[in-house]
C-alpha cells in the first residue's frame, strides 16, 4: 500500500512530512494525505515520489548530497595547506 511504503521512506531517512515534500517535489499537504490514506495518487505519481524518497540520503550525510532537504551543497574547500608549522 503507497501510504505505508510512503511513510516507511520518509521514517527510515528521518524527513518530517514537510522536508519529504521537498525531496519528491510536492506539498507537506499531498505527503500528508497520502500516508493518511485519504488521496492515493496515479501510480506514476506514487512511481516518482519513491524513487526519488529511495535515491534520497539521510540529511547530514556527506555521500550523495542528492536531497534538497538540507540545502544546496557547499562549495568545496581550499586544499592548500593552511598549517603554518608545515614545511615547504
Amino acid at each position: 500500500m503507497f501510504s505505508a511504503t510512503l511513510r516507511l521512506h520518509r521514517e527510515r531517512l528521518g524527513l518530517t512530512q514537510a522536508e519529504a515534500a521537498l525531496v519528491v517535489d510536492m506539498s507537506a499537504e499531498w505527503v500528508s494525505k497520502c500516508e493518511r490514506g485519504l488521496t492515493v495518487p496515479p501510480a506514476i505519481s506514487q512511481e516518482g515520489a519513491l524513487e526519488r524518497l529511495r535515491a534520497a540520503k539521510k540529511p547530514g550525510t556527506r555521500k550523495g548530497h542528492n536531497t534538497s532537504v538540507s540545502g544546496p551543497c557547499p562549495p568545496p574547500q581550499d586544499s592548500t595547506n593552511t598549517n603554518p608549522r608545515a614545511s615547504g
